[in-house]
């Protein structure tokens, strides 16, 4: 993950379950970069921590937040935890760009490797916006 200013980037998600093992952003960070990206499997999944993080609850695979029943309430619970105002997030792709709960979260894996659609992610002065292929400029709720 990557953090700039009141914004948390991340591939797939942020789980409750992840974020219960107590771990910061730079301690999840570091366990990938040191532990998982060059651990054979059978060892990270014996490690209960590095298990969850390596799991479909984990990081880069996470996509909770497009399941029924995943709640605004959740997503400002999770922020709250985070101390950050919105999570940016790829992995799931859909024809656009889009702001979910309230605009807590933003789903912008804009589906582009597919060579059909594609948009951009957009912040200027405190808002945000979608830029599609034809260059329009859409703000985003």
């Amino acid at each position: 993950s990557v953090t700039i200013n009141d914004m948390v980037f991340v591939h797939g998600g942020l789980s409750e379950t992840c974020l219960n093992l107590g771990l910061s952003l730079e301690q999840m960070n570091t366990a990938f970069q040191k532990q998982i990206l060059d651990m054979p499997e059978e060892e990270i999944l014996a490690d209960p921590a590095l298990k969850i993080l390596y799991s479909e609850v984990g990081p880069i695979w996470y996509r909770g937040y497009f399941e029924e029943g995943f709640t605004k309430k959740r997503a400002r619970d999770i922020l709250r935890f985070l101390g950050k105002k919105h999570i940016v997030i790829g992995h799931t792709p859909a024809p656009q760009v889009r702001g979910l709960y309230g605009s807590k979260i933003f789903a912008i894996d804009s589906s582009i490797q597919l060579g059909e659609d594609g948009e951009l992610f957009w912040y200027e002065e405190g808002k945000f916006f979608r830029g599609s292929l034809s260059g329009e400029k859409i703000k985003l709720q």
